[in-house]
């Protein structure tokens, strides 16, 4: 049996992205999983059902909770020293990083590094900036020299390019894995009605990078145009995040009565919101792979989606939704309103490749294959 760890900042983002394929490895694979993660906002249910199901949670303050980057490391190797796990996973690019630099002093585990996504503050031209890229090159570097037997995994190519381009690792040692997989027993597929009236929905955080302003801008005028269809939102806003909407913005959500916004919705209510709807929108700047786009096409829905990094490598244009430049209202406009005025056969057809894109490429098991493959 071999015991793998995971290494996040936070318990309720694995146990919302990395659960599913967490269990996975162990009921078909017979894998020891454990996370090294922030307890502190968790729910007592949550790791319950964690624990219940084999996976050993344990608790470690995040960075960003107290005593910084240092403290952080020395506090992580102790954990890691104290327990027998032969590979190590860290998720986001800024544990890889912090991973890495552990790897170079104890190089006694095998690594993955998982860039699951890229944010803007990546391309910043700070002098902070440029000086933390250059010592990620360097130490990814290093991570990835022969024999070391680590590897880092990109959820979309774009993202594996910029990084084997600028030197940041060698493509031997670099692969794309797109995405945790989508339980597709969670999300089956379901069937619409397209001869009714057309449903929009929007789930995401709300965030001005994740598009929400131009669905409401979009939605306000396909209603002053008296186009026939229902539009909706789902997600949380926080002022915590780096670009949320505005607090009148979000009042004004709140309020709306063109525009029917259902807050921040539980994994059950996301499914029955994906059932009520007939056509799903995220028109984001940018991802590394959008897993509620992918949970959204699992159950059918056709997609309006962004033509970026992860966004695009959710949908085949023309054959399961569209594709539109990102913050451009007209063009996410028209592709709603197209969507209104399509035919109810060729509304079925998007709906079902949907469906079987997601099956086919970004399955639990798929992706859980992938992981074996490499870990061994």
């Amino acid at each position: 049996m071999k015991n793998i760890c995971f290494i996040v900042n936070d318990f309720n983002f694995f146990y919302s992205h990395r659960y599913d394929l967490a269990k996975t490895l162990i009921e078909k694979y017979n894998y020891s999983v454990s996370v090294i993660c922030s307890i502190g906002n968790a729910s007592l249910e949550d790791i319950k059902i964690c624990e219940e199901n084999a996976i050993k949670v344990i608790h470690l303050r995040q960075r960003s909770e107290g005593g910084g980057v240092l403290k952080y490391l020395i506090n992580l190797h102790r954990v890691l020293k104290h327990n027998q796990f032969e590979q190590l996973i860290f998720v986001t690019l800024e544990l890889s990083f912090l991973g890495a630099i552990l790897g170079i002093l104890n190089r006694k585990h095998k690594r993955i590094f998982i860039i699951s996504g890229i944010g803007h503050h990546y391309f910043l031209k700070t002098m902070k900036q440029r000086l933390l890229r250059k010592l990620e090159k360097i130490v990814f570097r290093i991570s990835a020299a022969r024999k070391s037997g680590n590897y880092f995994v990109f959820q979309n190519n774009d993202d594996l390019k910029l990084f084997t381009d600028r030197g940041f690792t060698n493509k031997k040692f670099s692969i794309v894995i797109p995405g945790n997989g989508i339980n597709t027993n969670q999300f089956p597929f379901f069937s619409r009605d397209y001869l009714q009236q057309p449903i929009f929905l929007f789930a995401s955080k709300l965030l001005i990078s994740k598009g929400v302003e131009e669905y409401l801008e979009a939605a306000r005028q396909l209603i002053k145009k008296d186009i026939n269809a229902k539009f909706l939102i789902a997600g949380k806003y926080d002022l915590n995040e780096s670009d949320p909407i505005s607090p009148s913005s979000y009042a004004a959500l709140q309020n709306d009565c063109q525009v029917t916004y259902l807050g921040e919705l539980s994994y059950e209510q996301m499914s029955v919101a994906f059932n009520n709807s007939t056509i799903f929108v995220l028109p984001s700047y940018g991802e590394g792979l959008p897993k509620v786009l992918l949970e959204a096409a699992a159950t059918g829905l056709p997609l309006i989606t962004t033509n970026v990094s992860g966004c695009k490598d959710c949908i085949e244009n023309g054959k399961n939704g569209k594709l539109i430049k990102p913050k451009d209202l007209n063009e996410l406009k028209d592709a709603m309103e197209s969507f209104v005025l399509t035919d109810a056969n060729t509304m079925l057809k998007y709906s079902k490749k949907s469906s079987f894109i997601v099956n086919d490429k970004f399955s639990l098991d798929v992706i859980a294959k992938k992981y074996i493959a490499l870990i061994g």
